[in-house]
């Protein structure tokens, strides 16, 4: 054999055996996220776990300055199944069930907005992408159900108007009346 040869040789094991070093040793990124927090303390990603078809989405917020009728809370939870939209009416809350389609396995669903015009109530439920620093997707289209609570500290809204902003674009999907 020829220097040349070797030489080569030489290259592709060691490129082989570093690529595969680099495959085979422990991350010290701290997967399991439990070292990663804010500043103030707080986990910096508590609620980018997404696998859980049954997880809370952080999207509980105070809406008490809102000018959304008496709309105080909404809560998020991510679904296993993928519902047809519907509204449910309770005596101050009212409940959404729907599905949104995401680009890639990384997608879920998350309250885009809400807004007031006479009265109703028009709700906007979006597929987000909810990706950690150096995190790989599934390069394949989900469907991401949904239940979404909304609390109103007085009167309900009279009509619902449920909107789909996904990878389909942006489409009302129900509107409904109490």
């Amino acid at each position: 054999m020829n220097q040349r040869t070797l030489t080569r040789r030489a290259v592709l094991v060691t490129t082989g055996s570093t690529l595969l070093a680099g495959c085979i040793t422990e991350d010290t990124t701290d997967a399991d996220n439990t070292n990663q927090s804010e500043p103030d303390g707080t986990d910096a990603r508590a609620d980018s776990d997404h696998n859980d078809n049954s997880s809370t989405q952080n999207t509980t917020a105070d809406m008490s300055d809102d000018k959304n009728l008496s709309l105080r809370e909404t809560t998020l939870n991510e679904r296993s199944d993928c519902p047809d939209a519907a509204v449910t009416f309770g005596t101050d809350t009212i409940t959404i069930v729907g599905c949104v389609t995401g680009a890639n396995g990384c997608h879920v669903p998350a309250l885009d907005q809400t807004e007031t015009t006479g009265d109703t109530l028009i709700v906007t439920v979006e597929s987000r992408e909810d990706r950690a620093s150096g995190e790989v997707c599934t390069d394949a289209i989900t469907q991401n159900g949904y239940e979404l609570e909304l609390l109103f500290a007085e009167q309900l809204p009279q009509k619902i108007t449920v909107v789909h902003n996904d990878m389909h674009g942006r489409q009302t999907v129900l509107t409904t009346s109490k």
